[in-house]
């Protein structure tokens, strides 16, 4: 049994991931960044927390930077000191829009300044690798879906809408293209990089299966039995959006890891979470509210 920190333990995929942690019988302890500090001995931290919705950063770009970088530099630094195998996750926002399949020595791009915020953590963090051999490893995940994710979130918005009958609002008409796993393939394939990973590095979590995310909404409404004209109302795009992240994974698929959940089976268990949870659910916001 090891003994693992979760930063970030109350967001969703780091939620998740608590749960996969314990269901494999391993000693789980979760923080907070607001309440950062090491309370003991950890064989693995795990850091989930960041200011991660990307619109409001261009109007709390200051922010962004003081939670995802200032904020946890002086941990870093202590980590660094003691040796604890660090898993940091990112996002492949670092590198903007892809043009083609990309590994994970392609170039940082940011477009956006939360972007530029997880970037800038990165290279710090590589820093520390190269300076102190500090044993930090990166992930940079697809879209993650699943049961319990926020409702400003694209799937559960989209179907918690079609039941309200209020029109989904879809951004650029849904062209832009993504990758989407369940959260439970994405805790095994941190797992698995936590564990076996090579420090210094960084990790894809992806699928080689994309769509557009207005394929995703017509798989949705499809499933609830209603048409994408009655349930969508098409808008402008959003500032600085990525049109497409092609993530090559071959790393993490060498470590013996592939996706076992497939999107229609995924997206099922969404729908089923928020049927069985919706008088909790229908009175919540749908919208991100940013707070600093």
């Amino acid at each position: 049994m090891s003994r693992w920190l979760v930063i970030g333990a109350s967001s969703f995929t780091g939620s998740h991931f608590c749960r996969y942690l314990r269901g494999r019988g391993e000693e789980v302890y979760e923080t907070p960044l607001r309440d950062l500090c090491m309370p003991g001995s950890f064989d693995y931290v795990a850091n989930f927390a960041a200011l991660n919705v990307v619109a409001p950063s261009w109007d709390h770009p200051a922010d962004y930077f003081r939670v995802n970088v200032q904020q946890q530099i002086r941990f870093w630094e202590e980590l660094a000191k003691i040796q604890v195998r660090y898993l940091h996750v990112s996002t492949p926002e670092v590198y903007g829009s892809t043009a083609g399949w990309v590994s994970e020595e392609h170039p940082y791009r940011p477009s956006t300044p939360y972007a530029a915020s997880r970037a800038a953590a990165e290279m710090i963090l590589k820093c520390f690798h190269l300076r102190y051999d500090f044993p930090v490893i990166m992930t940079r995940a697809c879209n993650v879906y699943g049961p319990g994710q926020q409702l400003h979130r694209l799937i559960p918005k989209l179907i918690v809408s079609i039941k309200k009958g209020v029109k989904f609002k879809l951004d650029g008409g849904g062209a832009s293209m993504r990758s989407y796993l369940h959260a439970a393939d994405v805790c095994e394939a941190t797992y698995l990089i936590a564990t076996k990973g090579t420090p210094g590095e960084a990790y894809h979590i992806s699928t080689t299966a994309t769509q557009s995310i207005y394929n995703i909404a017509q798989m949705v409404c499809t499933k609830l039995k209603v048409r994408p004209v009655d349930a969508i109302e098409v808008v402008p795009d959003r500032p600085g959006k990525d049109q497409a992240y092609y993530l090559r994974a071959e790393k993490l698929t060498r470590l013996g890891w592939e996706p076992r959940i497939a999107l229609p089976a995924g997206i099922d268990s969404v729908i089923e979470w928020v049927e069985r949870e919706w008088e909790a659910l229908r009175d919540q916001p749908m919208e991100y509210e940013f707070r600093p």
